[in-house]
């Protein structure tokens, strides 16, 4: 698991710098269903939070609500 951590770290960090917040939210939404399925769910938790705060931030009203949408529904699959 220190292999697939280091490369889900590696993505945390690629997903970080992009600069869309709406594609940002989304990268990282999906890094933490990732994660949680794999079994980590703290950091699972902490990239949906991180995801959150990022949906938060963007100014569209439509695509705010369908990051945050999209944030639940990964969060369900869980």
């Amino acid at each position: 698991m220190d292999f697939g951590k280091n490369l889900f770290q590696e993505a945390v960090e690629v997903a970080r710098g992009i600069e869309s917040s709406y594609n940002r939210s989304s990268a990282l939404s999906s890094i933490g269903e990732s994660v949680a399925k794999l079994g980590d769910v703290d950091f699972g938790k902490n990239l949906f939070q991180e995801a959150v705060e990022v949906a938060r931030g963007i100014e569209d009203s439509d695509d705010r609500s369908s990051a945050i949408r999209s944030i639940g529904e990964s969060v369900a699959k869980l």
